[in-house]
């Protein structure tokens, strides 16, 4: 049996090779697809392809799930987020390619202007999932003081900030840095 996780559509074989077996289909070309997230099960006898269903079994990201995330792309009132890594009261989630956004109204509190005073494209952030649908993830930082930045970027050098007694500096320009840093930041 294949360890890999499929889901569905995933490409499993072409037609010529094996059929479709249980939890999987054939398109128009005659090419093997899954129809489930499960593990792939290659019978080589009878030449047929099965996926074993881990529905039952898979944790997904939801409300409360907390999740690390790589900025792709800043904007002044939404950023754009890759999910790096979720869990959810100390389970792990599935992440597959999962992206999130975080707007404006749920970083902080208090006014923000813009949202590229805060964040920079590269960081990595600690959020918490607000709530999650068909289109997205909608993150916030705003419930604690852990969410927010936990390792930037100097926006001219491209190397990680420090926190340092007095503040964050880059250590290669000396350049001092203001953003939403978390609590948990991990350069120091």
């Amino acid at each position: 049996m294949d360890k890999k996780l499929v889901f569905p559509g995933t490409f499993l074989s072409a037609g010529e090779e094996y059929l479709a077996g249980h939890n999987a289909f054939e398109n128009h070309d005659g090419n093997v697809y899954s129809a489930v997230v499960g593990s792939p099960v290659f019978d080589n006898d009878q030449k047929v392809v099965n996926v074993v269903s881990h529905a039952n079994d898979l944790k997904l990201i939801d409300a409360g799930t907390i999740v690390f995330g790589k900025i792709e792309l800043v904007k002044d009132s939404m950023i754009f987020v890759e999910v790096l890594e979720a869990h959810n009261n100390g389970e792990p989630r599935k992440v597959n390619g999962a992206s999130a956004v975080l707007a404006v109204f749920n970083v902080q509190n208090s006014y923000v202007d813009s949202l590229s005073d805060l964040f920079k494209v590269g960081d990595i952030i600690k959020a918490r999932v607000m709530g999650v649908n068909a289109f997205n993830i909608e993150l916030e930082t705003k419930s604690s003081p852990s969410f927010g930045i936990v390792k930037g970027y100097c926006a001219k050098c491209r190397v990680p900030i420090k926190m340092l007694d007095n503040g964050f500096k880059c250590p290669q320009c000396a350049m001092a840095v203001s953003r939403k840093f978390s609590s948990d930041y991990l350069v120091k």
